[in-house]
């Protein structure tokens, strides 16, 4: 009796940590969720344009190098169609994303400030594209490449992409075969690998060529 009531104490034990539920949920609707990112070089002047809730210019340092702008769409919660389009009902439409531009010295900095203006913690998981402008991309990227990797909501199988003109750009697009945006530049660059106009060079695979010796890393 005395081992059999050892072993039922020590199997309740070993249950309990199953059953303590997921404490550390987050409601989906309670998350910003961003789903494409566009980089460009800030303009002269924008550090004035920076929040003193995360830089106090009384106690921080002044930084030295050159700041960047940082803009993301990030998904409105209930507007994302789920389902095929319907006609009718009357109404005006509504956005799925909302654009969102900030400005900081490095891309870390630069989703802080973002966060700052945001009530919803970011959230990266499902982020599709990421847009470099070529202005940038000349002078490196490694500071990116290192703040991206070391992210562990960033799926390898996302996107990075130059482009010749201002990134921002793209992050405004309202295409018309599409009704979210970030999805519309997704499929159209693996459309453009499919037609063998770019390579098949999701982020993932940069990062591997990009640390293997005897490789070139390139991106569309």
């Amino acid at each position: 009796m005395l081992g059999k009531s050892i072993y039922l104490v020590c199997m309740a034990l070993l249950c309990l940590p199953f059953l303590s539920g997921c404490w550390d949920s987050l409601d989906i609707e309670k998350r910003a969720t961003v789903l494409a990112i566009a980089i460009d070089k800030a303009q002269s002047g924008a550090e004035e344009k920076e929040d003193d809730i995360s830089h106090l210019n009384e106690r921080e340092p002044v930084q030295d190098e050159e700041m960047i702008r940082l803009t993301a769409q990030i998904a409105v919660p209930g507007r994302i169609p789920l389902g095929p389009e319907t006609s009718g009902g009357g109404g005006e439409q509504q956005e799925p994303v909302w654009v969102l531009s900030v400005v900081g010295h490095t891309i870390d900095d630069a989703i802080l400030n973002m966060q700052q203006e945001l009530a919803d913690e970011i959230f990266l998981g499902h982020l599709r594209i990421i847009a470099i402008s070529e202005e940038v991309a000349r002078e490196g990227i490694q500071q990116f490449n290192d703040y991206l990797r070391r992210q562990p909501e960033v799926r390898r199988t996302a996107w990075l992409a130059i482009s010749k003109e201002k990134a921002h750009q793209y992050m405004k697009i309202m295409p018309k075969l599409e009704r979210v945006p970030a999805l519309y530049l997704t499929e159209m660059v693996e459309n453009f690998v499919d037609l063998g106009r770019f390579p098949n060079d999701f982020i993932g695979i940069f990062w591997r060529e990009l640390s293997s010796k005897g490789q070139d890393a390139y991106l569309p």
